[in-house]
């Protein structure tokens, strides 16, 4: 039996007894039999000439006719009844006929023939065979109304297993429902997604369902009656814009999504997405609305962080400087302003904290220091972190400008004590300047420029301090800014020439050195000496590469000479930003094979204060250039703060004494005492000294007489261009 039957049979509960059961409450017995198995062969007659009679009766219904329609169809039923009937009428039904009569029950669940068609065709089929069933008993003398008995109650007995299997299929269609239901139910509430349905064909458009999750998102209360309002009724949304285009979406019957926020009864805040959709009955008409909240606190809480972190610094937690620009921006841009101040703060030497400490010290500074600047201000005032160890401070709504003093004046007074870092105790000012709306600007880049150039000032005049913006450093800063201009235009241009001045040994009278010095040939200021403007270049970055043009140069002028037969050794300053061993010791090195010169016609001056202070940077480039073969010298020996195991340790030739204390050598025992003390020092540490600034015969004489007969000054000679050197003095091949 197939399984599908097999399955019908048990939920009817159909077997051997069952049939049985039937058959003798039907008064089905033997003779029932006998009466059938005698009207087989006429009924079947009888059917034969009567099917197309009884088939064209079916096609006359549309619902028969859809089952029927196709010839295919009707050829295979013609067929099939034919057996069928033939076994109707065999007598006791057996398993077989019970088989088959299910199975024609679960074909006709399947392709949808409601019962009543089909009791309906049987009524037909009895209908067409009467006659012949009537006059067959007659031809045969036997009673019609028992052979009628009979084949009723065999046809009651199919009658009844068709209605079984219809009953039973309905069952498990209910079943089914109900299960999906109940699938659905549980489906609904296990989700994590709130969803609610809205009945909008009642006043205030009440929520009729709501699973759990709706409940933990929204932090609503569950109400007796089951019903809630509606959330664009409930009272934390009633006026929320938020919800106006959910309204519309209701009203105009289509789809509709917001973002809701709910804080729940623990102060927490939920931010939910809601998407409503209508829902339409058989004829169409919009009854309820569907809606589904989604939880979507996560993502808006790191969309906060990324906003927190595009605004503000991540080591102070300050706003950072875009936020600063929006803010200042914001409070200069309203309408009739009260006075407002920019505080631009810059630590002192913090540079050194970091580069002596490490980089950990120095960001626990910054950090302890923005602590103590926003114990300064007042609610509405804002701080930032504008970058590296600066800071600007938004005072908004000043009465006068002594009141930004006042906070000035405490924020010095904040940072004076010390710093506990670790096991350090560190010392830390801070230079301050202060613009002033809408007297020194009316924007914030303004606002911000001007107090950057206040802070300056404020610096230059010996830090620690609090200086106002006035016009003047205007001038200032656009003269600075002028000069840096033409500086980049002098060095695209080739504006730039290299002077020398003669080093003279005082007993040969015989030129045995220049020193390069850098000359400005500016097209209208004339030539500008490098005390004017080598500050700006280191400032606006242009150091290296002047000096880098300053090294090829005078390298490839000192190659001219050996070329030409004189050997003239020449002199270069670097600046503390040249002394790099991975950038100078291989753009000196390419000069010299570029330009074939000796290596032992060069020598490198670096100031005292640069290699006392910078020794650890210096002394890798120094080891690089000895190796080259290079001569290295120090220049303005005397003026900074020398260790004399320092000054033993470095690799040098020469040591240059400063110029201030040659100018009175002659007059001042103090100057004498130090100048022929160094000579003393050198000479036992083998190494050469030159005298700068002589400008007198007696200096010359007091020199030689000291024993330090190599000298550079006014009295020899000033710096020249090389075609105004007089190389007859020196040294020749």
């Amino acid at each position: 039996m197939p399984q599908a039957v097999e399955s019908l049979a048990r939920a009817i509960g159909i077997d051997t007894e069952e049939i049985a059961e039937r058959l003798a409450f039907l008064e089905f017995g033997s003779d029932d039999t006998r009466r059938l198995q005698a009207l087989k062969t006429p009924l079947q007659d009888a059917w034969d000439v009567h099917a197309d009679t009884f088939y064209a009766h079916l096609l006359d219904f549309d619902d028969t006719r859809a089952q029927l329609g196709a010839p295919e169809v009707m050829t295979r039923l013609r067929h099939a009844h034919s057996g069928y009937f033939q076994r109707l009428l065999e007598g006791a039904p057996d398993w077989r006929y019970v088989r088959d009569r299910l199975n024609v029950g679960l074909v006709h669940q399947r392709i949808g023939l409601a019962p009543k068609w089909y009791i309906g065709a049987y009524r037909k089929y009895i209908a067409s065979l009467l006659p012949t069933l009537l006059a067959e008993c007659e031809r045969r003398g036997e009673s019609a109304a028992a052979a009628l008995d009979s084949l009723f109650k065999i046809v009651t007995f199919d009658i009844c297993l068709a209605i079984d299997s219809y009953i039973d299929a309905e069952q498990q269609a209910q079943a089914r429902a109900e299960a999906r239901g109940r699938l659905r139910e549980r489906a609904m509430e296990s989700s994590t997604n709130g969803i609610f349905i809205v009945d909008i064909q009642r006043q205030e458009f009440p929520v009729i369902y709501a699973n759990a999750a709706f409940y933990k998102l929204t932090g609503l209360p569950h109400r007796d009656d089951g019903e809630l309002p509606c959330l664009c009724q409930h009272d934390r949304h009633r006026h929320s814009d938020c919800m106006a285009h959910i309204r519309q979406a209701v009203r105009s019957h289509r789809e509709g999504y917001t973002v809701l926020a709910f804080t729940l009864s623990q102060g927490e805040q939920r931010w939910v997405e809601l998407f409503a959709s209508p829902v339409e009955d058989q004829d169409g008409a919009n009854t309820h609305y569907i809606g589904i909240l989604h939880d979507i606190t996560e993502r808006k809480q790191a969309e906060r962080h990324l906003l927190h972190q595009a605004t503000h610094d991540t080591l102070t937690g300050l706003v950072n400087r875009y936020r600063m620009h929006q803010k200042l921006t914001q409070v200069t841009e309203q309408a009739e302003r009260e006075r407002i101040a920019v505080l631009f703060l810059d630590l002192d030497r913090f540079k050194l904290i970091n580069d002596s400490l490490g980089h950990d010290t120095g960001d626990e500074l910054l950090c302890q220091v923005a602590g103590r600047l926003k114990r300064c201000l007042r609610g509405n005032d804002t701080i930032a972190r504008f970058g590296g160890d600066e800071f600007v401070i938004l005072l908004d709504d000043i009465t006068a400008p002594a009141d930004a003093r006042k906070v000035a004046d405490k924020i010095l007074a904040a940072l004076d004590p010390h710093f506990a870092i670790q096991e350090h105790s560190l010392f830390v000012s801070t230079s301050i300047g202060i613009s002033l709306y809408p007297e020194h600007g009316r924007d914030s880049q303004t606002l911000l420029k001007h107090a950057d150039a206040a802070m300056y000032q404020a610096k230059a005049a010996g830090r620690n301090r609090v200086a106002f913006f006035s016009d003047a450093l205007t001038q200032h800063a656009t003269a600075k800014l002028s000069i840096e201009n033409d500086l980049r235009l002098a060095l695209e241009e080739r504006q730039f020439c290299l002077h020398y001045q003669p080093i003279v040994d005082t007993r040969h009278k015989r030129l045995v050195g220049v020193e390069v010095l850098l000359r400005w040939q500016h097209p209208h200021k004339g030539t500008i000496a490098p005390d004017a403007f080598i500050p700006q270049a280191e400032e606006a970055g242009l150091i290296l590469p002047i000096g880098a043009w300053v090294i090829d140069r005078a390298i490839a002028q000192a190659a001219m000479w050996q070329h030409a037969g004189v050997r003239l050794p020449v002199s270069i300053n670097l600046s503390v930003e040249e002394c790099d061993p991975i950038r100078t010791a291989p753009l000196i090195r390419q000069a010299l094979a570029r330009h074939g010169l000796a290596p032992e016609l060069l020598q490198i001056e670096i100031t005292e204060t640069v290699m006392m202070e910078q020794v650890e940077r210096v002394l890798p480039m120094l080891e690089a250039l000895k190796v080259l073969g290079v001569h290295l010298a120090m220049d303005d020996f005397g003026t900074g703060y020398s260790s004399l195991r320092r000054l033993r340790d470095l690799p040098l030739d020469t040591l240059k004494i400063d110029k201030s204390f040659i100018t009175s050598i002659t007059r001042q025992p103090a100057d004498q005492a130090i100048v022929s003390a160094v000579i003393s020092l050198a000479r036992k540490l083998d190494i050469r000294v030159i005298t700068e600034g002589v400008e007198q015969a007696d200096q010359v004489a007091w020199l030689a007489r000291e024993g330090c007969h190599i000298v550079q000054g006014y009295y020899y000679g000033k710096p020249v261009p090389p075609e105004r050197l007089r190389l007859s003095w020196a040294q020749q091949n």
